[in-house]
């Protein structure tokens, strides 16, 4: 018998995190310890004790090791533990010569680290040109329906199959795609296909690195302030305008960028990636002034311009580590409007920065 708990990494991407096992007799149960992917990493008696290690390849192929880090005599776990790599269950087919990982959507290989089926969320529907693939949609091109976590398992995962990235990422693409083709301002121009695989590479990057490293500590960044035991009005106003200074910090590099003889495209895009995080941490994580976190299902309304019915939430406090503190409507009301804000946001920002960067994108594809 499996116990599972209520892991959540987003909204978009839920895990029923396995929490520990046990028989008929509740003094067998063994806990899992778990690494930063959800994968058990080693299972414990109630006192403490090691009763198996796991370990995996970066794709997930799993080794099972005694508690002393030998390696397993048969190669299986000696207490039917078929929960491994990611925290999903593996199904055993054809006497053991056949391991698959099941994640909800799909089958998962780890030997050859890839899905056994396509995405289902990979092909674009469309009434004018029907299942079309579209570049800057979440994947690129050859197996990319087929690739697991964008090649990058050591820090990703997917334990539903179906691959988002994350609300950054999503929200960078949708808006992206959605203005793209406006981007040339006269009939002579045309943005290639290769210039808009440049940019949905670019600014993804730079906005997801902010959640990484050092950047990730920087909590103006975010939309959040550090917590205190007293803290006062002064201090949330202090967080407050702390983002607003990390705004204008990166709307002033993106300019200076595109300002410099020649300009330098590459470094505005990083610049405006950086600021669109910030941009979107805003809905993510804007706490009410005068009730918490429930606000757009209330009609109480901002954006990162307009701040006036918010404060950043201390962090870890009001809002806790490792999820976003809102429910599911709130959440989704939150994201649409995150979605039109950065598609007007782009309107103007990728707008500047075609103008001046137009033959450098297209060119750089070539």
């Amino acid at each position: 018998m499996f116990i599972y708990g209520n892991g959540t990494e987003s909204p978009l991407r839920r895990i029923d995190e396995v929490l520990y096992t046990q028989g008929t007799n509740p003094t067998t149960r063994k806990y899992y310890v778990h690494d930063h992917l959800y994968s058990p990493v080693a299972a414990l008696y109630l006192n403490g004790t090691v009763s198996e290690r796991y370990e995996y390849d970066a794709y997930g192929n799993c080794s099972i090791l005694e508690p002393n880090f030998a390696p397993d005599p048969d190669g299986k776990s000696d207490y039917g533990n078929n929960y491994l790599f990611t925290g999903r269950r593996i199904d055993i087919l054809d006497n053991s010569s056949l391991k698959i990982q099941y994640n909800r959507n799909r089958y998962y290989d780890y030997y050859t680290g890839r899905w056994l089926t396509q995405d289902p969320l990979g092909i674009t529907p469309n009434a004018q040109k029907p299942n079309k693939f579209t570049i800057i949609r979440q994947y690129t091109n050859n197996l990319s329906l087929y690739e697991y976590v964008r090649s990058n398992p050591v820090n990703r995962f997917d334990p539903s199959g179906l691959f988002y990235g994350s609300t950054h990422d999503w929200l960078t693409r949708k808006a992206l795609l959605a203005i793209v083709e406006t981007l040339p301002r006269r009939p002579s121009e045309k943005i290639t296909f290769l210039c808009k695989d440049l940019l949905r590479r670019i600014l993804p990057q730079a906005n997801l690195r902010q959640d990484r490293g050092e950047s990730s500590d920087k909590l103006e960044r975010h939309y959040t302030r550090p917590k205190k035991k007293q803290e006062t009005d002064a201090d949330k106003r202090k967080a407050d305008k702390d983002y607003e200074i990390y705004l204008f910090k990166e709307w002033r590099n993106f300019g200076d960028e595109l300002s410099k003889k020649p300009p330098d495209c590459e470094a505005a895009l990083q610049a405006l990636g950086r600021m669109d995080h910030s941009l979107q941490d805003f809905y993510g994580h804007a706490i009410r002034r005068d009730d918490g976190f429930e606000a757009w299902n209330d009609g109480v309304t901002g954006d990162p311009g307009n701040r006036d019915n918010f404060w950043p939430p201390s962090y870890p406090g009001e809002h806790p580590k490792r999820r976003e503190p809102l429910n599911r409507g709130e959440w989704k009301k939150r994201r649409d409007a995150a979605l039109s804000f950065m598609k007007e946001h782009y309107e103007s920002y990728l707008g500047k920065w075609w103008d001046v960067c137009h033959c450098w994108c297209n060119c750089r594809g070539k």
